[in-house]
């Protein structure tokens, strides 16, 4: 499952739901249909599963088999098609004024920007992604635990599968690779939603009238601040899909299924909560803020040419208060200086909030990491409820697991990003 062509997929169910759900524009549903032409025009085959999902738009299973026959076809990787998507996106949020509030609505703000509309189209798509990749995982697990010779529930861990010899090497392989698989998703689309929030600042360096230096240094700004950017992104699509799962979760323990699903049920929920915990775990552990270096060697370079400006003013002043200078050039001269100076005072103080701004950040990661040791906690004891499942006696037990999980990262989903703008870029590096 690739966020990209489930991406896709959101636009189509947005469009199909805006002709059915509310009064679509003439805009919107003419974008519906050049997405729909564009695909069926690329890949006649697709043509079968477009028409399935009209039928039934809210269907996940059928929007699963249009997202993998995307990705199939390669048009996930298509320029034409993916733009349409955006744009159809876009257009629909400006619109939208009683649609469905699961679709478009955010609860707290009511209609969401155009930007806001995407950016949760993609956290949707890479949320359905990885939930569709825990679930086979499950499913996998499940059906090796009934099919071959496992001594302990522990052996089906993500961790430690790949050293259990009666399971086939390539079901041991694939297994195993469980949490490569979902932090490939979530830093895809981590850097999706940055790329396109530092589109406009990019675009507009090419246009700022710069010397080849600046414009060089310009660049440089940008891309050291999106990285930055990225590593939060990640992190904070970590945990908000990590919270969306919990509940998930819940509510599957809480529908009561029949007493010969249950102990597959608790087992695998069991399993699920470790993995969930381990994964976020090891991600905090391992995780690092690419491009901060980068900031700071800016900022040294930026310290120094403030530094050498202001040697360069201190030789002048000398020169111009001497006795043998005309006094209006003298006095001009002193009032370029004073002027000189109050601009390289507000770009040190630019630098100063801005490097504020990224340690603030850091920050947020400290109070990440002082929730390790109640994280490590839940993931030893859904290891224990792995070792022995008792189905009636699990079931309080996994209730209480994630609602402790729910406690302790609900504090993590308040990382705040801010992107750089034009102007801040032209502040930070002093130009007028």
């Amino acid at each position: 499952m690739e966020p990209i062509a489930a991406l896709i997929v959101q636009a189509l169910v947005h469009g199909m739901l805006a002709r059915v759900e509310f009064s679509a524009t003439e805009t919107v549903k003419n974008i519906y249909q050049q997405l729909k032409k564009a695909i069926v025009r690329k890949d006649g085959k697709l043509e079968k599963s477009i028409k399935q999902l009209e039928e039934n738009p809210k269907s996940r299973a059928r929007q699963a088999v249009l997202e993998e026959d995307l990705h199939d076809s390669g048009l996930d990787k298509d320029r034409e098609v993916v733009d349409l998507a955006e744009q159809l996106l876009a257009d629909l949020s400006s619109i939208i004024e009683n649609a469905n509030p699961d679709i478009v609505f955010n609860a707290s703000s009511g209609i969401l920007t155009p930007e806001e509309l995407i950016e949760k189209a993609e956290r949707t798509a890479g949320a359905q992604a990885v939930e569709s990749i825990f679930n086979k995982h499950i499913n996998q697990v499940v059906d090796i635990r009934n099919e071959y010779p496992i001594s302990n529930n522990l052996e089906l861990l993500s961790s430690n599968i790949v050293s259990v010899k009666d399971v086939p090497e390539r079901l041991r392989a694939d297994v195993g690779r469980l949490q490569q698989k979902i932090r490939i998703i979530i830093e895809q689309v981590a850097k999706q939603i940055e790329e396109r929030n530092y589109k406009s600042p990019e675009e507009a360096i090419e246009k700022i009238p710069l010397s080849y230096t600046d414009r060089i240094k310009a660049r440089e700004l940008v891309e050291a601040d999106k990285e930055i950017h990225i590593s939060y992104q990640a992190l904070k699509t970590t945990v908000e899909m990590f919270a969306s799962f919990n509940q998930q979760i819940l509510e599957k323990i809480e529908s009561k299924p029949s007493p010969e699903y249950e102990t597959n049920l608790i087992l695998g929920n069991a399993l699920l909560i470790y993995e969930l915990t381990d994964f976020l775990i090891g991600y905090i552990e391992d995780f690092q803020v690419n491009g901060i270096e980068e900031i700071h060697n800016l900022h040294q370079e930026a310290k120094q040419n403030v530094q050498k400006i202001r040697q360069k003013h201190k030789s002048l002043k000398v020169q111009a208060q001497s006795e043998d200078i005309e006094i209006a050039v003298s006095e001009k001269t002193l009032e370029d200086i004073e002027a000189r100076e109050r601009s390289l005072n507000l770009l040190e103080k630019e630098w100063e909030d801005y490097l504020n701004t990224v340690d603030s950040l850091k920050q947020e990661l400290g109070s990440i990491n002082k929730k390790i040791p109640t994280l490590e906690l839940i993931r030893s004891n859904a290891e224990a409820q792995i070792e022995v499942i008792q189905a009636v006696a699990m079931l309080q037990v996994l209730k209480q697991n994630i609602g402790a999980m729910e406690a302790a990262i609900i504090t993590l989903q308040n990382i705040k990003l801010v992107s750089l703008n034009p102007t801040r870029i032209r502040r930070l590096l002093g130009i007028r």
